[in-house]
Formats: C-alpha cells, structure tokens, sequence
C-alpha cells in the first residue's frame, strides 16, 4: 500500500524518469507492476530495459526529454528475450570486438555529439549532479534522486513531483534543486501567460469610434486591469507571447523547459524584436547557449554583443535609430518627499555627463566641502539646471556664440547651513 502510495505521487511518468536513471525503487516498482518472467534469465529491468519502453507511451503529452539523464547506461547489454540464442550474442560480441579498431579513428567529437542531443541550452538538463552535490542525499523523503528531479523538464509532471514537499524536511542539496525545480515551474507558467496574452490580442475585438482613425486593440487594458498592472507591462507580456509564438521558437522551448526564466525570454525577444528575422534567429542562438547560466543584464550584454557579431552592417543604422529614442523621463516619486529621472542618452553623452559631475563634485571635495561624492553630484546636477534658468541659455551668451570661441562659465554650489555661494568648480563650453 505504501508503495502504490508513492507511484501515486511520482506518476507513470516519473518513474519513467526513475527508471531511465537506475533508481532500484522504480525497478522494483516495474518489477512488480509487469510480474514475473517465466524465463529463468536476468529478469532485472535497467535503464534500458524494456521496462522504460512500456512506460514511454504512458508519458502525458509534452513528457519529452532532450537528451540523456546523468546517469549513462548506453554500454549495458539489452535485455536479450526469451529464446533467443547464445551463439549469436557471442557472434555480436566478437563482431564489435573486431570493429573496434576502425571507431578507434573515428573523430572524438562524434562521441560528445552522441550524448548532446538536442539545443545546446538543455544541457543544464543532462548535467552531471555529482559534480555540484553529494549524490548520496537521502531521498526517501523527496520520493525521487536529485539527479533525475534536475534532469525533469518543467511542466504538470514536475508540478506533480513538488506537490507537498516540505524543503525543511530535506538536506541542503536537496533543498536547492527542489527551489531550482519550482523555479523551472514559475518560468513555464510565465511563458503559458505569455502565450495567451498573445492569443487574446490575435482574437481580439477592436473598438472603433469616430474620434480615432482606425479600430483600437484594447487587449493590453484588459489585461492591465485584470491582472493590476500598468499598460505597459501589459503591451510587453503581449510582444513577448507573440515572439515566443512566432520568431523565437527556440527561447519558447527554453523557457517551456524551465532552463531559461520569463525575465531572459523577455530580453531576447524585446532586444530582437526589430531585427531582421535572419539575425535574430541567428543571435538567439548564439546567446541561449549559455543563457542558463548568466544574468539578465549579462544577457543583455550578450545579445548587443552577438548583434555587432552577427550583423556588423546595420550596427550603425542601429544606433540611428536608437539615438532617435533618447529622452529624459518625468519624475517618479520616491518615499520621504524624494523623487528620480531618468535618462537615456548616447552611450559618449552619458559619460561626458558623468565625468562632468564627477569633476565639479571632487573639485569641491577638495575645498573642503563637507558632503560626500554621491551628494555633491547631485547637488552638481541641480545647480547646473539652476544655472541654466537664471541665464536663459545652457552654453556661452548667444552674442559671442560663434565659431572659434571658447567661453568659459562658473558652476556655483551653496553648501547646507552656509550663507554665501561657494565656487566648486568650472567647466569650460563653446564651439571652438
């Protein structure tokens, strides 16, 4: 009864999993589910046995793997069927003896591609666990081995697998790859939001009125009230589902597997989105290789990278067109009566700004101004706008703005507490 308990919690499918990894549990659950053979030869299922092959067409839809769990069986003998005759195993066996020679020669790689089946990115599915954690974790508590629960893709089998399991009964190990489990959960369901927010734009019913020159989609709205969040965020969720759905089929599968989260998805697709469906076929697969393993921002870093690679033509055009997007947002508001802008400028402008504030903070840090770096930066900031409003102009006086003059013009701070402006620095403008 315990037994049947637990292949109630684990499922068909995961002892599959189970089974294509060597667990002696799920060997003796299939052992006792197919019966005994008659046959008084090993009757011991293994890996691949023919155990595994009765439970593959038992596998839900969508139970797929990409490529061999941990554990490599791919040597073992297969179960040899009742009847059969020896002398023909024994023919075999001096038949791959006298081979051996010629697969000697062969090229080493062709034994690395054999085993990495499937994308690159779902490797992190096949990797060896033993080389991260102690394989002798107990997993009488999990019901499963750490290594077959990282090599299962995301999805309701998974889902299933989790159910119930408490991470303080577990020991360290298992307690990280049961987070990192749930986490692959959270990245599929995110990709299915996607997905359908994509699918309630293509059916969408447009609103017409006469005040607007076409019918509006207001699928974002809906979705923006629905679920509480701003109509941007809804219009993102949208793009997104249909760049999963459409173009970036291989970050689909990623993010359907759990290896690659929604924030990834979201930078792959919103980078690409513009770009010539070649290049962004080619640059998604070019980053999802080590996607996994990397930060948002890392893969951010890739992507603009990858695209200088792939497509240097258009790199100026690019930045064209990007530069035609610079501005300065409004201000949000902060907590305790403060507020931030935000700015995005050409990458040289960013840092002409921030050498500039740079230089006027340490020049007044160095007349003994009492305020730190990150203040009188931004005490450097307001004054120059202030600047700006009291003159009326941001550079030299319009009169002697002309070419080959090189005006020069003075930033004034006034320090907390002090009556009298202090000069803290200079900076020198013109056309010249």
């Amino acid at each position: 009864m315990a037994r049947a308990r637990e292949l109630s919690t684990v499922g068909l499918a995961g002892l599959g999993v189970l089974l294509e990894a060597g667990d002696p549990w799920a060997q003796e659950v299939l052992a006792d589910l197919i019966g005994p053979d008659e046959d008084p030869g090993p009757a011991a299922p293994t890996c691949d046995g023919e155990g595994a092959a009765v439970l593959a067409g038992l596998a839900p839809a969508g139970f797929t793997r990409t490529g061999p769990l941990p554990d490599d069986d791919a040597a073992a003998p297969p179960h040899t069927p009742p009847g059969a005759d020896e002398t023909d195993e024994t023919a075999d066996t001096a038949d791959a003896v006298d081979a051996a020679p010629d697969a000697a020669g062969a090229d080493a790689d062709d034994a690395v591609d054999a085993e990495e089946v499937g994308p690159a990115w779902s490797r992190a599915l096949r990797r060896r666990m033993e080389t991260v954690f102690d394989p002798g974790e107990d997993v009488s508590v999990l019901g499963v081995g750490i290594a077959a629960l990282a090599g299962m893709r995301a999805g309701p089998d998974l889902a299933a697998v989790l159910t119930g399991t408490q991470t303080r009964t577990l020991g360290r190990a298992a307690g990280i790859e049961v987070l990192a489990a749930h986490r692959r959960i959270e990245s599929w369901a995110a990709g299915q939001v996607a997905r359908a927010a994509a699918g309630l734009s293509d059916a969408a019913t447009f609103f017409a009125h006469p005040a607007v020159e076409k019918p509006v989609d207001v699928t974002a709205e809906e979705i923006a009230m629905r679920l509480a969040v701003s109509r941007q965020e809804a219009r993102t969720l949208i793009t997104v589902g249909h760049g999963l759905t459409r173009t970036f089929t291989e970050t689909a599968a990623a993010v359907a597997a759990g290896v690659v989260d929604y924030p990834k998805a979201r930078a792959i697709v919103t980078t690409l989105a513009t770009s010539p469906v070649p290049v962004a076929v080619q640059v998604e697969h070019d980053v999802l290789e080590e996607a996994d393993g990397r930060t948002v921002a890392q893969v951010r870093r890739d992507l603009a990278k990858a695209l200088v690679t792939v497509d240097p033509a258009d790199a100026q055009a690019r930045h064209a067109r990007a530069r035609a997007k610079r501005h300065v947002n409004h201000t949000r508001a902060l907590p305790d009566g403060m507020g931030s802008i935000y700015a995005v400028l050409p990458a040289q402008d960013c840092v002409q700004v921030d050498l500039t504030l740079d230089a006027i903070a340490h020049t007044a840090k160095h007349d003994g101004d009492p305020r730190t770096i990150d203040q009188l930066r931004a005490d450097a900031l307001l004054a120059l706008t202030h600047a700006a409003l009291l003159t009326g102009h941001t550079g030299p006086e319009p009169a002697v703005n002309r070419p080959g003059f090189r005006g020069e013009f003075s930033c004034w701070l006034r320090p907390a507490g002090r009556s009298r402006a202090w000069r803290s620095g200079w900076l020198r403008a013109g056309s010249g």
